[in-house]
């Protein structure tokens, strides 16, 4: 049951997408990640905008900097999974992290919910 969602809901692509594909890969694939036109940093930038409102850009671009950051395996993640918007992302469930991205989805299920939690107080505390 959750395979069948999981891939009809937040797998568009799938059979386009090469569950072994590389970051070097998706991002020089216009059809994963397509060439734009320029923007300011804030309007491409995923820490500009809540989770909820990300755009494809916005997730690879927080999915990058989680790679980064946390210094996650990237070999054990399914970088297709992830072509997907926020509003998608945020839908997932923990156990659609760890599918699509093994152990790192566990960490990553967590630390985007620790945004959104931030995010939500944030707004919370501003009075929106």
């Amino acid at each position: 049951m959750l395979d069948s969602v999981t891939h009809s809901t937040f797998l568009p692509n799938t059979s386009f997408c090469d569950p072994l594909m590389s970051w070097t890969d998706l991002f020089s694939n216009e059809e994963y990640y397509p060439a734009f036109e320029h923007q300011t940093a804030c309007d491409s930038y995923w820490t500009s905008v809540p989770p909820e409102y990300w755009t494809k850009r916005h997730v690879w671009e927080w999915l990058q900097f989680c790679c980064d950051q946390y210094k996650l395996d990237t070999n054990c993640i399914s970088f297709c999974h992830f072509n997907i918007s926020g509003l998608q992302l945020c839908s997932m469930t923990q156990e659609e992290f760890i599918e699509a991205a093994g152990i790192c989805g566990e960490y990553l299920y967590f630390i985007l919910q620790n945004i959104r939690t931030q995010g939500q107080q944030g707004r919370s505390a501003w009075g929106t």
